[in-house]
This record gives structure tokens, sequence and C-alpha cells, in this order.
């Protein structure tokens, strides 16, 4: 579908008190198919709101009757706010850029060229169909991890729910943070032992002493202070599934004993002589790899092999940007709604703002980040400015080096988008509003790209009011 059929559809409510002005945009927005209502005050344009909810709104910051930012918190206030543009004079940039702040999409200096016009009128109706979408799949009441689009990942989840239909052993692998028991429950839920218990236990929290009977249980007086018997993880999980996360923290001498349970599916208590049979199906994570603890010793390789009879291996966020503006709706829309705070969204700015972020903890991380937004959040519609704080890696900062293909993509378009940012700078002595129409992107897409790359204006700039 075209930009121009889509734009058949979209309505546009253009506020603007001097009339000959006000006239002359509409019959622009006319002509390239937009329906446009008009409004010479406050007073009309609340009005029209009620009346007819606009796609996207074009207001004057000054009105005869009020501010166009009253106009703004009207529009928040909307079960489906529209995207709000400003028009300014020169002269109120300072306040423009405040009310973008506060969430409005953008802001044109009057006079206001007519093309521009156009283009922002366009990106903003595009933007917010985006958002609007994402809003309606985020609200899907699925599990995060399982929500996304990114080609390898899906082929994991794939292949997950091909495994579940077995009963083969699984062994989860992937960075801290990135959803493996998550996808262990899938494997569980989606499998013949769905009505079974799913038993999650973290090998790394077991203590030496106790993970015998933590694992395989203990018969009453097998020792000091076992004053009753004791039915172990295998056994709770009889008929169910068993997950083992951080299997590699495993203490080396009880991989034996574990191998044969899966092996043969017996068990004996401590301090028993018993033999008991267990039906469990296993799957295992880890987010080290396996094979070089092999290599050194430190887990026993017949374990190793039995347990990866279908190893899977999770992508780190930093691998799945393109999947977390549905991540952090998602996950914000289920906070907000644990703490009450009502329905709570993000611009199309911070959803770009946290899709620039490395992620060094994954979905937890952004899963954390959208709590604490969530809690101080001022407004119904999270604008950038209300994240808390990034630490943005930089190419040179990443631990180690990153030869995967998508963060070499990232660091040149980074180094292409730095250079260009700069050319403009030094052709519009610093103005900004004036850079990003040459650069050909909104105003408030180039503050995000330099706040994102810690930019600056270049040496000779001037730094004044017109130039932000």
């Amino acid at each position: 579908m075209s930009d121009r059929s889509q734009s058949a559809r979209a309505k546009v409510l253009l506020v603007e008190d001097r009339e000959t002005l006000r006239r002359s945009f509409a019959r622009l927005l006319t002509e390239r198919s937009y329906e446009v209502q008009e409004a010479p005050d406050l007073a009309r344009a609340r009005a029209e709101l009620e009346n007819h909810p606009p796609d996207v709104v074009l207001t004057d910051l000054k009105l005869p009757d009020g501010e166009g930012t009253e106009l703004l918190s009207l529009c928040q206030q909307l079960p489906k706010p529209p995207p709000v543009i400003l028009l300014t004079a020169y002269g109120s940039v300072e306040t423009a850029v405040q009310a973008m702040r506060r969430g409005a999409y953008d802001f044109l200096t009057k006079p206001v060229d007519s093309e521009h016009l156009l283009l922002v009128t366009q990106r903003a109706l595009q933007d917010s169909a985006r958002r609007w979408r994402l809003e309606a799949l985020a609200s899907v009441e699925d599990e995060p991890t399982l929500l996304g689009d990114n080609a390898p990942f899906r082929e994991v989840v794939h292949r997950a729910c091909t495994a579940a239909a077995t009963d083969t052993t699984v062994l989860l692998l992937g960075e801290s943070g990135t959803g493996k028991e998550l996808l262990a429950r899938l494997i569980h839920q989606r499998s013949t032992r769905k009505d079974g218990v799913f038993v999650p236990v973290n090998c790394a929290a077991i203590s030496a002493s106790l993970a015998e009977s933590a694992l395989f249980g203990h018969e009453r007086g097998a020792f000091t202070g076992a004053r009753e018997r004791h039915r172990g993880w295998f056994e709770l999980a009889h008929g169910g599934t068993l997950f083992l996360d951080e299997i590699g923290d495993l203490e080396h001498g009880l991989q034996g004993k574990f191998l044969r349970v899966l092996e043969d599916g017996m068990l004996q208590r401590v301090g028993g002589s018993q033999w008991l049979k267990v039906n469990v199906r296993v799957i295992a994570a880890s987010n080290r790899d396996l094979s070089t603890d092999v290599a050194a010793g430190r887990f026993r390789s017949d374990l190793y092999y039995r347990l990866a009879v279908f190893p899977l291996v999770l992508p780190p966020l930093r691998e799945r940007l393109d999947d977390i503006p549905i991540l952090a709706l998602h996950l914000l829309n289920r906070h907000s709604k644990a703490l009450g705070r009502g329905q709570l969204s993000l611009s199309v700015s911070a959803l770009d703002a946290l899709a620039h972020y490395h992620w060094p903890g994954n979905i937890r991380e952004l899963a954390n980040v959208l709590e604490r937004t969530a809690i101080l959040a001022r407004e119904p519609l999270i604008t950038p400015e209300m994240l808390p704080p990034l630490q943005r890696l930089s190419v040179e900062t990443v631990p180690g080096e990153d030869l995967s293909l998508p963060r070499q993509v990232a660091a040149v378009v980074e180094r292409v988008e730095r250079e260009a940012i700069t050319r403009a700078l030094r052709k519009t002595s610093g103005r900004r509003s004036e850079a990003a129409r040459l650069l050909g992107i909104t105003y408030r897409t180039l503050l995000n790209k330099l706040n994102s790359y810690d930019m600056e204006s270049p040496k000779g700039a001037p730094h004044t009011r017109g130039g932000e």
C-alpha cells in the first residue's frame, strides 16, 4: 500500500488562528488527500477532538484562548492519542522543545516550508501507526520472551515447539536473562506432560552439602538433622518436567548419579537401599559453554552428551534489536497493571532510545528498566527523558571484540550518521532544527541521535537559543 493511499484515510486537525495561514495549510494537506478539520482556537479544537478524533494534530503554540500545549495534554488523555506537531514562531523554540519532552511529536518553526510540513505529517502518521500496531501485538497475554519477529529467535521457538511433542532431553544455552526458563515452560506447556508439575531448580543456588538430598531425597536418620523422610526434586517432578538451570554448577561428584537417573529413571534416596522409579522429563540450561567445561574436566562428557540431545541456543537481546519495541510495550503494560498505574505507553522516540541500547542484561534488564519507568511515570506517555539513564555501550566499550554481523553493521551506520550530523550542524552554524531539515529527519529524531551518540555541536558552531 502506498503512502498516498494511507494518507487518504488520515484525519488532520489543523489549529491556527490566522485564517489566511490556516486555509493555506488546509489546501496543501487536502491536495495530498488528507481529511482536514480546521479550528481557529482552543475551544473549537476541543470540540473537534471530542466529536471527530483525528489521526494527527497540527497546532499553533500560541492561540487566542490558550496554549497549544493544553491541546497536547487533552490529546494524551484520549483512548488513542494522536501525535501532536507544534507550529511555533522563532522566539518560542525553547517552549516547543519543552513540549516535546512532554510528548509532542515534533515542532515546525514559522515560516513553515510546505514540503517539510508534509514530510513531518507523513512521518508522524507512519510512526503512530507503527506504535499502535505494536501496542496491539504487545497486549497479547503471552510471556515476553516468546514475542518478536527476529528470524533466528523464531527458529529457536519453532524448534522448541517441535521438541515439546517428544520426551527428549533438551539443553537450553544462552546468556543470563535471555529467557531460558520461560522457553522451558513453553516446552512443558506444549508437551503431553502439560497437566503435570513443572519444577524449576537453580543448581547454582544449591549448597554442595545439601545437593544430593535436594535432588534425590533422603530417608529418616540418613544424616544429622534428617528427622523424617524427604522427597527430592526428581520425585516431586514425577509425571512432569524438571528444569535444572545452571546445570554447569552441579557438583562433579553428583553428576554420575544424575546421569543414572537420566539413563534409566532409577534413583536412591540418601540413606536408602530401595531403588525408586521416576518418570521425569529433564530440561537443562546453562549460560556457559559446557563443551569448554568438558575439555577442562569440570563436567562429565557422558552427562554432557546425554543432556545435549536437543540443544537450543537463545540469542542475546542485542541480536534482537528489532524485537525491542514490542517487548518493551508488553513489559510496560504488564508492570503498569501490576502496579495499578493505569494505561502507560512509550512514545516512538522512547522506543527508538531503547532500541539503541546494547542490553548486556538482556530481557531481564529491559524488564527492570520498564518496571522502574512504570513506578516513576508522571505522564501516561513515556518519553525518552522519563526513562532511567541507560549506560549506552559504544563499539569501543563492548567487552571483547564483537565480530557479529549485526554489531558490525550497527558500527558502520553509527559512523555514517555521526559524520552526516556533524556536517549538517556545521553547515547550519549549529541550528539543530535547520540541520534536521537538511538531513531529512525530524527534530526529535536528531535530538535522540545526538543523545544516543553523546554528541555536541561541532567546534565553531554557536550555541544559541535559536540553535535548539
